[in-house]
């Protein structure tokens, strides 16, 4: 059987519980997923401490890993900084691309960052959209395939807390 471990929200910084990320560390050892998928917030506020620690707690795992970026992991100050390279210090700590794909026997996950600089929630621009097209076409066509996102796409209709810009616009192209 294969197994897939999802984690979010990981909030590296002040309040950052150490004994906690030993025992997510300890579950990922013991269940022993073929693929683990980590989408977004690993820091609170995108300081270069946090992402070492979120670096060095990326480092224990030992399987597929993949990642993308949360809204937690772009920096409020300066925000000169957010505007332009919003996402700098992640691909310096995380991983290089803000959008990625992870495959694995059977298994072929995306990915896509849906994070903006200014507005909350989450959307994807015409060049994802593009990308996310290329690399499920480029996926064994008997794997199984995921999508990634920091923010949550359906909310079943209820008041959008900040969540996905345009959900049945994203559910139809997907």
């Amino acid at each position: 059987m294969t197994t897939i471990l999802h984690l979010s929200d990981l909030h590296f910084g002040p309040g950052h519980n150490a004994q906690l990320a030993q025992l997510i560390l300890n579950d990922i050892a013991a269940l022993n997923p073929d693929m683990v998928i980590i989408s977004g917030d690993f820091t609170m506020r995108a300081r270069p401490h946090e992402y070492e620690h979120a670096r060095d707690f990326l480092q224990k795992i030992s399987k597929p890993l993949l990642t993308i970026p949360g809204n937690h992991d772009q920096p409020l100050v300066p925000i000169t900084e957010r505007l332009t390279r919003a996402y700098a210090r992640y691909q310096e700590y995380i991983h290089p691309t803000v959008d990625a794909a992870c495959a694995r026997a059977g298994i072929f996950a995306i990915g896509v960052n849906d994070n903006r600089p200014i507005l909350p929630g989450g959307f994807w621009s015409r060049a994802q959209r593009e990308w996310i097209e290329t690399q499920a076409r480029a996926a064994q066509k008997d794997a199984v395939k995921i999508l990634a996102t920091h923010h949550q796409v359906d909310w079943s209709g209820m008041v959008r807390p900040l969540g996905f810009w345009f959900p049945a616009r994203a559910l139809q192209f997907l």
